[in-house]
């Protein structure tokens, strides 16, 4: 397969590829495992082997255990062939079809067939794509015969191994099963698995389907709140703005109210300070009165926030009328107050 035609496989194919090379990888490990290993792989499995003559098992199988059936030598034909190096899965279709040719079985009868790839030395691919293969069968007499023999027990083999002179095993109970000479259990067993996936696949389904739903009547509650839920916000945000501009009033108010405007042009003069005139035009105040001589009302009224726009009194006037006033130094200033450009005395 070249790369121009793995990029143009679908996910399908890519996927069944995938799958194919998981079962030929772990056959080839399998093909490598010594048989002693093999066996101390699956403690639980008894070693039977098998006796064509009087058509017994020896020694007999476990009820209720698992158990393993070895072929003696000579009752299955084993045979080296060069065939395509395919999957495990289209290697076993390739030799079940042309069983006639690579055993010498009467054409037209169901073959007990099973191929394995060399795994040694000589398991590469020559130049034509082939590859060594040794191919395992039964006749259809001793297949038979050794099918009445499993199926009259009441637990089926785990497995039904052929060792091979080279070293490995060769399992002929798939064969056995797609004959139809013995119980599929594996099939079986996949087949349970299959049902198992798919309620599972149903359960998550409907808990997805449920979870939609439910989300779904959530969004209509949603929408069907919509309108009261503008309206509200709509009050909400109208509330705020009034209680933003009776705030600012109130702060405008407060900073611009004659009355406090006043109290805080008092408490500011100096003592002895006597005004005659109090005037309030827009954002200034002109206050115009008499001081003691050591007062600084400019500087008073800066102290309390009020900036001197324009200030003028008689302290350097030597005339008769301004140094001979009872009340003190005469003055005129013109201050400007936060906020009262705002307000109306």
């Amino acid at each position: 397969m070249s790369g121009r035609g793995i990029l143009d496989a679908d996910m399908r194919t890519l996927g069944a590829w995938i799958v194919d090379g998981t079962r030929w990888w772990l056959g080839q490990l399998q093909a490598i495992v010594p048989q002693r290993l093999a066996q101390a792989l699956r403690p639980s499995a008894t070693a039977v082997d098998y006796a064509p003559d009087a058509a017994s098992f020896v020694p007999e199988p476990p009820r209720g255990q698992p158990w393993t059936l070895y072929l003696p030598h000579g009752l299955a034909l084993v045979r080296q062939v060069e065939l395509p190096a395919l999957a495990p899965r289209a290697l076993d279709a390739m030799v079940r079809l042309e069983a006639d040719r690579l055993m010498p079985f009467p054409p037209g009868t169901d073959a007990v067939i099973a191929a394995l790839p060399d795994a040694g030395e000589h398991s590469a691919r020559s130049a034509d794509g082939r590859r060594r293969t040794t191919v395992a069968g039964l006749y259809p007499d001793a297949a038979h015969a050794l099918a009445e023999a499993i199926t009259a027990r009441q637990t089926s083999p785990a497995a039904v191994l052929v060792s091979l002179p080279e070293g490995g095993i060769i399992d002929l109970l798939p064969a056995l099963a797609r004959a139809g000479l013995v119980p599929d259990e594996a099939g079986r067993a996949q087949l349970w698995w299959t049902i198992v996936a798919a309620f599972f696949a149903l359960n998550l389904a409907l808990l997805t389907w449920r979870d939609m739903a439910a989300v779904d009547r959530l969004n209509d509650v949603i929408e069907q709140q919509q309108p009261a839920l503008s309206v509200a916000r709509r009050i909400t945000g109208r509330i705020r703005a009034d209680n933003a501009l009776a705030g600012a009033a109130a702060a405008e108010r407060k900073a611009a109210e004659p009355l406090a405007l006043m109290a805080k042009v008092a408490t500011a003069l100096p003592p002895g300070v006597w005004l005659q005139r109090w005037g309030w035009q827009d954002a200034t105040l002109h206050l115009a009165g008499m001081r003691p001589a050591q007062s600084d009302v400019a500087g008073a009224l800066r102290k309390a926030g009020l900036v001197t726009v324009r200030y003028a009194d008689s302290a350097g006037d030597s005339t008769t009328e301004a140094a001979g006033t009872p009340l003190g130094i005469p003055f005129d200033i013109i201050v400007r107050a936060p906020g009262a450009d705002k307000a109306k005395p």
